[in-house]
């Protein structure tokens, strides 16, 4: 089946904050070229907001849920490495949701329940990083 995968920008608003719109804006291509050097080859991507972009991915033999998270995982590892590199420490959530090529479906269902998928990586990464910032301060 297809996949719809959706990703979220981590950091914009403090971007804008402290480094002005234009780094904003430049920080939204970077992440955007992120995803789509980790998706070109199996589908097409599409920015749907601000700092979101969501990800279409055709049937193809080879995509399973592992590959498509495995590229998710990818792109949130080089986003981090490029926010750590530019200074502007932007990270990204990614989530999916499967179209079965056997099934009728209402796309707006799948692409909510990729969004689901990727709000809930995205309260999982807050909470990671409350929890860290929480061990680092001093008793």
């Amino acid at each position: 089946g297809c996949y719809i995968v959706t990703f979220d920008m981590n950091g914009l608003k403090r971007i804008n904050d402290r480094f002005g719109h234009a780094r904003g804006d430049e920080a939204i291509i970077e992440f955007s070229k992120i995803i789509q050097m980790g998706f070109e080859d199996v589908g097409s991507c599409y920015r749907i907001g601000g700092d979101e972009v969501c990800v279409i991915v055709t049937a193809q033999d080879h995509i399973t849920d592992d590959v498509i998270q495995s590229r998710i995982n990818m792109v949130s590892e080089q986003a981090e490495r490029t926010g750590r590199k530019t200074g502007t420490d932007f990270t990204v959530a990614g989530g999916y949701s499967k179209i079965k090529s056997d099934e009728t479906y209402d796309i707006d269902m799948v692409y909510r329940e990729a969004d689901r998928m990727m709000y809930l990586n995205k309260q999982k990464m807050k909470n990671f990083f409350h929890q860290s910032e929480k061990k680092a301060e001093p008793s």
